[in-house]
């Protein structure tokens, strides 16, 4: 069975239905690895990506998806990776203060390059530190619908793109 679905943020895979998370489709890509028991508080948390690549940079040829699922961190901290500490960005990730709209623009342009022309690509963001429609302002596309689920601080946007 050929792999014709990215997922470009791994992570736990917490967004994927608890029968597809080890779907034969998918091609499961994080730039970390996070052994069970490395959080304290999560023991059972892990991050075991099929390929470990950076969003930015993908190790796969243009137009090879069908489609890519994009779940950025979603947090923006002065030192990014490099000073993550709470439970939070310690599963999820952090973006860096100095960079966060470059790198979602560099991240937004490869995902484009390997999705397959009529291929869709899904983005998740959580306006935690960052406002939706600051980030939609960045990016060269503009999706074709979205949802959001609002809570009483934060907003989470889901937004699909059509190629």
């Amino acid at each position: 069975m050929s792999k014709c679905i990215l997922d470009a943020t791994t992570g736990g895979k917490h967004i994927w239905h608890e029968s597809s998370k080890d779907n034969d489709k998918v091609v499961f890509a994080d730039q970390r690895v996070i052994d069970k028991g490395s959080i304290e508080q999560q023991p059972n948390w892990c991050v075991r990506p099929d390929v470990q690549a950076d969003y930015r940079n993908l190790p796969f040829k243009s137009e090879t998806f069908d489609l890519v699922c994009f779940d950025p961190p979603h947090r923006v901290t002065d030192g990014g990776m490099e000073q993550i500490s709470g439970i939070i960005e310690k599963k999820y990730g952090a973006l860096q203060a100095e960079t966060w709209q470059s790198d979602l623009q560099d991240a937004f342009s490869e995902l484009w390059r390997v999705l397959k022309q009529g291929g869709v690509l899904t983005m998740k963001w959580n306006d935690t530190n960052e406002r939706n429609t600051d980030v939609l302002d960045l990016l060269p596309k503009t999706p074709l619908y979205g949802t959001n689920s609002k809570k009483v601080s934060t907003e989470t946007q889901w937004w699909v793109f059509h190629k």
